[in-house]
């Protein structure tokens, strides 16, 4: 119905409580009729005359509110400036009424003055009539909010009115604001007024308002459980800002800082300091330069006296942006500063002495903060160090010294980009220094290449003639993984600043064996992905595979070269043009390898280069050695792992010839080696996956059925976990014959225990021969479906005399997806109870409470039903002597149990528990004992008063 001015009157009389519904409904209606033309606002507030005077506030209040809601209804662009200043007229009027009329009048007025068309000349107006009328903080929270968004929307959008009242807008925020204490308006203050502090000039109001902010500094706010926008470091952070709004707040600021930073609340130190770091950017440097003694006084207190590594962190941090404001200072009040903290701390820098780490890093610090800090105190700092260096007779200290050298050596660089320095000669020196630590023992090998790493790009002809044959001898050095890192990083450095004489003093003169091969290729895979290096290493690397005596190792390094850059497609596809492929294979069937390992390794490698080739590049790589490598299998069964490498990264539009999948079968089923029986098995669930003729892959399995059932007494274990790969391989791409085969398993299951291992090959998801990466058919849900079909046929077939139904279930639960157990667990629930009552598997067992705790976590109700059959069951599992794991997943499973259920509902069995706990104190490993006591206590305090 479209209302008109007729229908106006009795929609107005039907509303009559707020609350309701009809409310709503009708002065939606009304809005409707607004923008249908059908009345006008004059003519609504006409209508709401007798409402708008009544004597009773209740009914004032009632006819304001409709007009609100009814202007909450209307776009923002509808109505006019005459209709708006009407309005504003209105509205201002209604502020000098009863008190409980004034929040939807303020309300009325937040809506109002985002009208497009509102004209801002009525701002001041409204501002100056709640000023004078609504005192803020005498109203209730919400409505505080609404003149809190009254003022920061003007502000935003009437910025030149606003400005035009200068310090009587001023006033009014200043008293506006003034005692609020609630969490989220004062968030909501804070994130506008740093705006309203840089727009306006508070001349003699300055300290007031600096007053009025302060008062809420450090903020020391505990957010109430579950809140996530609320906190207290989210009020701190919008504070801030405010404080350092403007240069005028600089003396007040850094005292305020300063008085909160000797306080032993760790929030007041964070808050100060951080304070202290961001006024930097408006605070006037005088205010810094006056009260530097003060503020090294406090920082010096906090690093040097053991406060914790996040303050003794913001602490430098500030230092550092307090020197570097204070440097702008153009007299040398700033040096004195800066001659104060070294004099302070020089007394420090003996390496015996316990605070000389500590008073380094603070002077690393300051050198950081400025070009003039960095100049005044590497030219006293390096000296003295170097002297010290040479004078100290332990390698450990001459270590410690080196390091802290070269930390000073940093920062010089950063502004001056050279070791070369006429007031420093000394800088020059500390690369041979590096060089000297080396020889001191292991930790200092470490700390010398992560020095020398640092000072590469920066060393002079000389010094570099002298380094390269440390770092080429380096390379042979047999150094832990930490520290051999460190030395290729450094390596890798130098040749990406020095090529060309890294390949002529370093590389070029490397002559490999076969007891340094595998230093030099480890060496060249850090080089692999610079432009001027990548040819040499990957020839290094051929040559090294084509010759008979470095195969072996050739080929383990290349293996971790291409799993470290297996995301590296370009440099994949480049190793195919430089033939590695080729080589592999060619030093695989020349050499007839029979050594797993090696043919492993070459595997991996070929699957990784097959899966970056394009479909036309692996057919032709696939026709070339297809037939050359089969023939090759029928002779050395292990040269399949090469078949396998090649055919597993295969596109799905290409063919491979069905033969392949019947020797697999037959490896997988016959064969005595169990290396090729696992990799005939993946292989023939890869092509199974993949295949692409539909009647081919049905003949195929019927006849593969036939010969299982014939072959399955003689060789039971080997048959049932072929048929578990190609089970898994039809119920990933979802084949219709991949739940008759997960059928025929599960059928096999009373006769053949082996079909439980089956089971958990099929649930299992992170198998390198079945991954998205070798391109094979994934069907999302395909565990979740056969969980719920094969737990369904274990509910329908269980026998109680028959427990591998339940090892069965424990191997379905193990990788079963979280969601389809809790669909499912009121239908398992009976056997998971068996489970924990019967099976003495402690891998089952782990499974089984392991997902009891998560369902008690996130479905507890689950639970809750069986909750007895679960904690006697649980209890009687803590002494389950077979594995402490067992035990301890039962403890953590009665933890659980204390906060996820209700108290009234773990009351009755609490003396039970306790009792068994007592035993479980007593246990024989610490770790059990331990989660013991934090179970008994837990239950001990069940009913405990708060």
């Amino acid at each position: 119905m479209t209302t008109s001015i007729m229908d106006l009157k009795r929609l107005i009389d039907q509303l009559e409580d707020k609350e309701d519904s009809i409310f709503r409904e009708n002065t939606s209606e009304i809005s409707k009729g607004i923008l249908e033309d059908k009345i006008t606002i004059l003519s609504l507030i006409e209508q709401l005359d007798q409402l708008l005077t009544d004597e009773h506030a209740s009914k004032r209040e009632l006819g304001t509110t409709i007009l609100t809601e009814v202007l909450r209804g209307i776009p923002l662009d509808y109505l006019n400036v005459p209709q708006l200043e009407v309005l504003a007229s209105f509205y201002s009027s209604k502020l000098e009424d009863h008190h409980q009329v004034i929040p939807t009048t303020l309300l009325g007025i937040l809506t109002l003055i985002q009208f497009k068309n509102f004209p801002g000349k009525k701002v001041p107006i409204l501002l100056n009539a709640i000023f004078k009328n609504v005192p803020c903080q005498q109203q209730q929270r919400a409505d505080r909010y609404h003149i809190y968004q009254i003022f920061e929307f003007s502000l935003r959008e009437f910025k030149e009115e606003l400005l035009a009242l200068k310090l009587e807008f001023v006033y009014m925020v200043l008293m506006t604001i003034d005692g609020e204490r609630d969490p989220k308006n004062l968030l909501f203050l804070f994130k506008w007024m740093r705006l309203f502090l840089t727009t306006f000039s508070l001349q003699h109001l300055t300290e007031d308002i600096f007053d009025v902010l302060a008062c809420y500094f450090p903020v020391d706010f505990r957010a109430p459980p579950n809140e996530t926008i609320i906190t207290r470091e989210a009020l701190a952070e919008a504070l801030a800002p405010c404080l350092y709004a403007i240069p005028d707040f600089g003396e007040s600021g850094v005292t305020l800082a300063l008085e909160k930073l000797d306080s032993s609340l760790e929030i007041a130190k964070t808050d100060s300091l951080n304070l202290l770091k961001e006024g930097c950017a408006t605070y006037p440097t005088s205010v810094y330069i006056e009260k530097s003694s003060e503020i090294w006084s406090l920082i010096q207190k906090e690093i040097l006296t053991g406060s914790s590594n996040e303050i003794i962190s913001q602490c430098l941090e500030t230092l550092s942006a307090i020197i570097s404001k204070i440097s702008e200072d153009e007299t040398d009040r700033c040096i004195d500063v800066m001659h104060n903290i070294f004099d302070t701390l020089k007394g420090n820098l003996l390496p015996d002495s316990q605070l000389f780490e500590k008073s380094s890093v603070i002077l690393v610090y300051v050198a950081v903060g400025s070009q003039r800090s960095c100049k005044y105190l590497i030219k006293e700092i390096i000296p003295i160090l170097t002297n010290i260096y040479n004078m100290t007779a332990y390698n450990d200290q001459r270590s410690l010294i080196v390091k802290t050298l070269v930390e000073f050596t940093k920062v010089h660089l950063k502004y001056y980009k050279s070791l070369m320095s006429e007031e420093v000669p000394e800088l020059q020196k500390i690369p041979v220094m590096c060089l000297e630590v080396l020889n001191f023992g292991e930790n200092s090998r470490k700390i010398a290449f992560e020095c020398l790493n640092s000072l590469i790009p920066y060393l002079t002809n000389e010094l570099k003639s002298t380094i390269y044959p440390t770092l080429q001898s380096s390379i042979f050095t047999k150094d832990p993984p930490e520290t051999k890192q460190l030395f290729l990083q450094c390596l890798k450095t130098t040749a990406v600043y020095f090529p060309d004489e890294v390949k002529q003093n370093i590389l070029v003169e490397l002559n490999p064996q076969i007891s340094t091969l595998e230093y030099i290729l480890e060496a060249l895979i850090v080089l692999i992905n610079l432009e001027n290096f990548r040819q040499f290493v990957i020839q290094t690397y051929l040559e090294a595979i084509a010759r008979p005596a470095f195969s072996k190792i050739a080929i383990k390094n290349t293996r971790y070269l291409i799993e470290k850059e297996q995301q590296n497609q370009e440099l994949l596809k480049e190793l195919i043009e430089f033939n590695l492929l080729h080589n592999l294979i060619e030093s695989a069937l020349v050499n007839d390898y029979t050594d797993m390992d090696i043919l492993k390794d070459i595997s991996v490698i070929l699957k990784y280069l097959m899966c970056s080739q394009e479909s036309y590049v692996q057919k032709e790589i696939l026709d070339k050695y297809f037939e050359i490598i089969f023939e090759k299998i029928q002779h050395n069964h292990s040269i399949l792992a090469i078949m396998n490498g090649l055919v597993f990264g295969l596109r799905r539009d290409l063919i491979v010839d069905q033969k392949l999948m019947n020797v697999c079968f037959n490896l997988s089923t016959g064969s005595e080696n169990n290396d090729v029986r696992l990799i005939a098995s993946q292989c023939l669930a890869n092509l199974t996956n993949k295949m692409k003729d539909e009647q081919n892959l049905v003949e195929f399995l019927t006849k593969t059925k036939e010969e299982s059932s014939h072959l399955m007494t003689s060789s039971s274990k080997n048959i049932i976990l072929t048929l578990s790969w190609i089970t898994k391989a039809l119920l990933m791409r979802n084949h219709s014959y991949g739940l008759l085969w997960l059928n025929w398993l599960l059928e096999l299951l009373e006769k053949y225990n082996e079909v439980t291992e089956g089971l958990r090959i099929i649930m299992k998801e992170n198998f390198d021969s079945m991954g998205d990466d070798v391109f094979c058919y994934r069907s999302p849900l395909y565990r979740q479906k056969t969980f719920v079909y094969a737990t369904n046929k274990i509910a329908d077939q269980y026998d109680n005399d028959r427990t591998v139904y339940l090892t069965a279930l424990g191997y379905l639960l193990e990788f079963a997806p979280s969601q389809a157990v809790v669909l499912q667990f009121p239908k398992i629930c009976r056997y998971v109870l068996l489970c924990l009552e019967k099976s003495n598997e402690s891998q089952i067992l782990q499974v089984i409470l392991k997902i009891t705790n998560t369902i008690c976590n996130n479905n507890s109700a689950l639970i809750e039903q069986h909750l007895e059959d679960f904690l006697d069951r649980i209890l009687k599992l803590t002494q389950f002597e077979l594995s402490l794991l067992v035990r301890r997943a039962a403890l953590q499973c009665l933890i659980t149990f204390t906060t996820t259920f209700p108290v009234y509902k773990l009351l009755p069995f609490k003396l039970k528990v306790l009792r068994q706990l007592g035993l479980c104190v007593d246990d024989k490993k610490r770790l059990v004992r331990k989660d013991a006591m934090e179970a008994r206590s837990l239950w001990f305090l069940l009913d405990a008063p708060v």
